[in-house]
């Protein structure tokens, strides 16, 4: 396997032992690794191919126990092969073992379970995409996170109706209505180094199932959106990776867990909703909830402080339109995080295409004479970036400069990436056809991982500086 020629191969390996052997080429070594075009460390990429197809080969054959070489990268080696022995079998009514997946004979173990982690954490987000609504009702789900995160050194606060009402989140109370499960506001947080040091927080869509609401969704394709939460999925998984390798660094997140129906209580077009910054929005089209809901949560976690605030979540078909499920629409003005989380998608595999972020697309938000914010989308097109903006405009101040700018902000629409799954048509093969991806899983953990141990901390706040500047 590897770069080797098979004659080396089986007399390395010898064939006792082993009932199959799968040879996959990773093409020629390439000395700058990084393809700028593709956007791509190119060599990891190949490496994750070929681990993936290998795995399939003889999966296909019955084999339960896989060993896999190191490939020169043991990380991608084993991204790759636990990404593609993946499928969702949770509602079978008999069990299915996974393969036993190890590492053949590489003194690097480390950077093997570095990539097990990423993995894992990844088929979690999958499992919690793919799972039916009626299996994962905003409470169960809030136990299942909780069981699941408690068992690091994470804290999950799981906050109920009444606390909402409490803190004004008007918005996503009437958001929530539609269904007759209430909603609740999940708030993650992990403690990894010194509160001197900073914070990244998190905001989520949570929404477990969206039909549309009145303007509801065709019935062809509805069934994607079971899917609505995999920008939840993906921060929750995030999380569980950055606190399994003790990554030293603090990031919180909040997340509203509610389902959008059809429903007399629901969302009327037309609605007026005071959001908890006392903004009044419209809901023009109530198949756009998540609009109004998020942007009350980007207001309130900006009582964490934080340094930077990164939302993430399926907000607009329209990105797969032009993105496909290649790559993760990334929203922002401010370029020094924007390049963070192109150089993470560079290494994770997980890329990322930036979106304009102009005001054109805030005046097509507020341009109205009798209301600060409607939901509407514009006829002339550009809806992920009027989306983006919407988001923005809830934006919390940071006080602590002598003139309060806006935090600087993140925007991640994973539509392509999160909710839709794969087709025979489409390449990679470390994502079984009709199984939802579970990404930007590694993305996050990627961007966490180059934030807290590749930037030095001088570096860090001058970047910090240049995004409180803009």
């Amino acid at each position: 396997m590897g770069y080797s020629a098979p004659s080396q191969v089986y007399s390395h390996l010898g064939i006792e032992g082993f009932t199959h052997i799968a040879l996959a080429g990773v093409g020629p070594r390439n000395p700058n690794r990084l393809n700028h075009t593709e956007q791509l460390n190119e060599e990891r990429e190949n490496i994750r191919l070929a681990a993936a197809l290998g795995v399939r080969k003889v999966q296909q054959r019955g084999a339960n126990k896989i060993s896999i070489e190191g490939f020169t990268e043991p990380e991608a080696a084993a991204e790759g092969s636990l990404l593609a022995a993946y499928d969702y079998n949770a509602n079978l009514s008999i069990d299915v073992t996974p393969p036993q997946i190890s590492l053949y004979e590489h003194s690097d173990t480390n950077s093997w379970a570095s990539g097990e982690i990423n993995a894992e954490c990844q088929n979690w987000a999958r499992h919690l995409s793919h799972a039916p609504a009626n299996l994962k009702f905003p409470e169960m789900y809030a136990e299942e996170i909780c069981e699941k995160l408690s068992r690091y050194d994470i804290r999950v606060d799981i906050r109920k109706k009444d606390w909402l009402r409490s803190r004004h989140m008007h918005a996503s109370l009437e958001a929530a209505k539609s269904s007759c499960h209430p909603p609740i506001l999940l708030e993650l947080s992990y403690c990894g180094t010194d509160i001197e040091d900073g914070m990244v927080a998190f905001v989520g869509k949570g929404n477990i199932f969206d039909s549309g609401a009145l303007f509801i969704k065709p019935c062809k394709g509805m069934h994607h959106f079971r899917a609505d939460m995999a920008g939840a999925a993906a921060i929750c998984a995030a999380f569980q990776g950055i606190a399994r390798k003790r990554i030293p660094i603090n990031i919180k997140a909040a997340i509203l867990l509610y389902m959008n129906m059809p429903s007399p209580m629901g969302l009327k077009p037309g609605d007026i909703l005071k959001n908890r910054n006392t903004k009044f929005m419209r809901a023009t089209d109530p198949d756009n909830d998540c609009r109004l809901v998020l942007s009350e949560i980007v207001d309130y976690v900006g009582t964490y402080a934080p340094d930077v605030i990164v939302s993430v979540g399926t907000y607009t078909r329209s990105i797969s339109d032009a993105l496909g499920i290649s790559a993760t629409g990334i929203f922002t003005r401010n370029y020094p995080l924007f390049t963070e989380f192109h150089r993470a998608g560079l290494e994770s595999g997980d890329r990322v295409w930036r979106m304009p972020l102009w005001k054109h697309y805030a005046d097509l938000n507020t341009k109205y004479p009798d209301v600060d914010l409607d939901n509407r989308t514009a006829k002339s097109g550009g809806d992920p970036s009027q989306a983006a903006a919407f988001l923005e405009e809830s934006l919390p101040l940071d006080t602590t400069c002598c003139c309060p700018t806006k935090r600087p902000y993140v925007h991640l629409d994973c539509f392509g990436t999160g909710l839709l799954s794969q087709t025979e048509t489409e390449a990679e093969p470390y994502y079984r056809k009709g199984v939802k991806m579970g990404r930007p899983t590694r993305l996050l953990i990627q961007f966490l991982y180059h934030r807290a141990c590749l930037i030095p901390k001088e570096n860090k706040s001058t970047k910090l500086a240049v995004a409180k500047a803009q």
